[in-house]
């Protein structure tokens, strides 16, 4: 039976993908595991003098750099606006620090390790102890998982070189003199260990296009410096043509992929073709990675502004590549594609919908791997103004925000005079909608809410079709779990893109699809947005999803959520036929609670809240429903946890209501500001806030639209 599921499930999984991606998907997995790659890219020690290799004219170093210093091409900023920087910058900072500490190491934009200096190439320190990778075999013979280092992310992430960011901001704000030297001791490093080919370094060619980005955020600051020597600066340069030599050879993986690999490595192509023309293959780099910038524009964002991969965090990556890329065409005269503009302006529109305005953080909607392409500031990860500002600042040539720590990405991109033009705050936000990817925002007084309810057309993330976001205050009251890490030992693998971690109901304990391979689901489900009304006191939007419809009796789950005063009402239908396990969970912020009746009343940092589920049993009646309440206190299971940052975990509070019952089964929940009163009565429901009084005219089970009217009570 269990080969058959999986028999099932693996040409379910390739239907769903398309019969020529799971071809070219299955052919470079046997070239993979032929040796194809280690004879196309074979191992070796870097030549005497690397960077004759790759020049169209023999030069020595002192002339390379010479030349360079004179006709290099424009870049983010200038060191001739270094000072104005720095009296424009330093008074956002406060007390924020500017100096960066070469003993430890940020990973992920959360926790920081020691590291050696110049820097542990091959070393996990999540693991205890800390894990060694083999640093001597061809880059394709390193899993992203094994037992001998674990997360090979972790292994990456000082090869993406973060740490340069802070050493350009010690080297502009902080008057650093010895961040240079810092820098290139840092490269040099890099280089001696990892020669061609060899190492998991070379494995992804998006961390090799991360590197060689911080690697010219670093050439460029430092470029007059001392520290930057004639033969640094020509060892440097034969990395940086072997490494876009090894992105050439294999980007075509990147499109295999389906996520953001493809023009993170455009960007890398492109930006070396034009950053060094004296390189023999930079005009054919040049010109693929503008090909493979614009020809993926329009698949990676929807019209709307969405992102095809169904992740903020995602979205907020992508957003940079192509904001760095579209400045410095536009530094030096190279035209890009419309349609890069488009795309970018929607992609704002989009961002500053799902904003949590009074902390900057957006819903940690979909994967996240804690990447984040320029690190130019001292905000929290979760902050997206710095992003929302310099993208709103390069359409509009004003700041959308108050002047503070998420203004100094304007200064690095734009340069000291962005600091300077005129403020014009965002509108207040309002309820809003994005069809194309199925996502709707519901804004209240003091609360808003984020779903999604998207027909999958392509590859999925998380089985989590209508979850439900609450914001309260500034507060991620009601929240997704995150991501965690992609790569980890049981349970923690993947864990939390599951259905029962998310913020919707399960049915016979099974995911919303079926999980495949590594990143892949199977049964790809659709959904429907029957009704939504915005206008008015009270607020709706009604959504199902089939994903339970592969079931012997299916199942289709309706979800309506209505907004009053703040106050919080949604209506769970599952309708079929058979008796079902149902499970209804909600995740929530880590607070102090007590229960009262099966009610749950939670003292949280910005006020009280109240939250209570029912099974509307037609036969019973309304019912209380227990709460099986998970605290995150343990590291050993997923449960009652959220990860807001790769690799770290967050204590939250798990809620689960079991009900197996016959379909139709109606579930209720309502959560708000502590003093909502709510009266069951039959198909008239009475809800008391603490502004009003207000009568809603339920349908039954089955019917839709579910809320045939709602009133305010004269």
């Amino acid at each position: 039976m269990q080969v058959l599921a999986s028999i099932r499930l693996a040409w379910q999984t390739a239907r769903d993908f398309g019969l020529g991606w799971t071809l070219r998907r299955l052919g470079y997995e046997i070239q993979l595991r032929a040796g194809w790659h280690r004879r196309r890219m074979p191992m070796r020690a870097w030549y005497e003098k690397e960077y004759q290799h790759w020049l169209t004219t023999t030069r020595s170093p002192e002339e390379l750099l010479r030349e360079w210093r004179i006709s290099r091409p424009k870049f983010l900023y200038q060191p001739a606006d270094f000072r104005n920087l720095r009296a424009l910058i330093a008074p956002l900072l406060g007390d924020l620090p500017i100096h960066s500490n070469p003993t430890r190491l940020r990973f992920f934009s959360a926790e920081t390790f020691p590291v050696d200096w110049p820097a542990s190439w091959f070393t996990n320190p999540f693991t205890t102890p800390p894990s060694q990778c083999d640093p001597t075999k061809h880059w394709s013979a390193y899993p992203m998982y094994t037992s001998e280092y674990e997360d090979l992310k972790y292994i990456w992430e000082p090869g993406r070189f973060t740490q340069v960011y802070e050493l350009v901001r010690a080297y502009v704000l902080g008057a650093d003199q010895t961040a240079a030297e810092q820098y290139w001791q840092l490269v040099e490093s890099w280089i001696e260990h990892n020669p061609p080919n060899t190492g998991p370094h070379w494995k992804c060619g998006q961390e090799t296009s991360l590197r060689l980005l911080a690697w010219y955020v670093g050439l460029f600051a430092f470029v007059d410096d001392p520290a930057t020597t004639p033969e640094r600066f020509a060892r440097l340069l034969g990395a940086v043509a072997a490494q876009a030599d090894r992105v050439t050879k294999d980007w075509r993986y990147s499109y295999l992929q389906q996520s953001n690999h493809a023009a993170s490595e455009g960007m890398g192509l492109y930006l070396t073709g034009l950053f060094f023309p004296q390189l023999r293959h930079a005009a054919e780099w040049r010109k693929l990675g503008k090909y493979i910038l614009e020809e993926r524009v329009e698949f990676l964002f929807r019209p709307d502004g969405t992102y095809f991969q169904k992740s903020h965090n995602y979205l907020r990556f992508i957003v940079q590549v192509y904001l760095v890329v579209q400045r410095v065409a536009d530094l030096n005269e190279d035209a890009l594609a419309p349609a890069i503009h488009t795309r970018l302006q929607a992609a704002l529109t989009y961002l500053e919908s799902v904003l949590d305005r009074p902390s900057g953080y957006a819903p940690n909607f979909g994967s996240n791997d804690g990447a984040l392409v320029l690190p130019f500031n001292s905000c929290d990860f979760r902050d997206f103004r710095p992003t929302i500002g310099a993208l709103h600042y390069y359409f509009r040539r004003e700041q959308c925000f108050v002047p503070g720590p998420w203004s100094e990405d304007l200064g690095w991109l734009f340069g000291a005079q962005a600091l300077q033009t005129p403020i014009c705050e965002l509108p207040p936000a309002q309820s809003s909608r994005f069809d194309h990817s199925g996502i709707y925002t519901l804004r209240g007084s003091e609360s808003w809410a984020f779903t999604h309810a998207e027909s999958i057309t392509d590859r999925p993330a998380h089985a989590d079709a209508l979850h439900l976001d609450i914001w309260w205050r500034g507060l991620n009251l009601v929240c997704d779990p995150g991501t965690y890490l992609y790569y980890g030992h049981p349970p923690w693998r993947d864990a939390f893109k599951h259905t029962r971690f998310h913020n919707t109901v399960t049915v016979d304990r099974k995911d919303q699809m079926e999980r495949g391979y590594r990143f892949t689901w199977g049964y790809w489900h659709d959904c429907r947005t029957n009704a939504m009304l915005v206008a008015g006191p009270v607020q709706w939007l009604e959504v199902e999803h089939e994903g339970y419809h592969r079931l012997p009796d299916p199942v289709t789950h309706r979800r309506t959520t209505i907004l009053i005063d703040d106050c919080w009402i949604i209506i769970d239908d599952l309708i079929g036929q058979a008796v079902h396990d149902l499970g209804l969970h909600w995740l929530l912020a880590d607070s102090s609670y007590e229960e009262i009746n099966h009610s749950l009343r939670l003292s949280t940092q910005v006020g009280t809240w109240q939250l209570a589920c029912w099974n509307l049993n037609q036969v019973a009646g309304p019912q209380r429903l227990p709460l099986n309440i998970q605290e995150g206190t343990s590291t050993k299971l997923p449960g009652g946890q959220a990860a807001f940052y790769y690799g770290k975990l967050t204590p939250a509070l798990q809620l689960e209501a079991r009900v197996n019952d016959q379909l139709p089964v109606r579930l209720l929940t309502v959560m708000g500001p502590h003093g909502w009163l709510l009266h069951l009565k039959a198909e008239k429901w009475t809800l008391t806030t603490h502004k009003d009084r207000y009568e809603l005219w339920i349908n039954e089970v089955g019917r839709s639209p579910v809320v045939r009217e709602a009133k305010t009570v004269v």
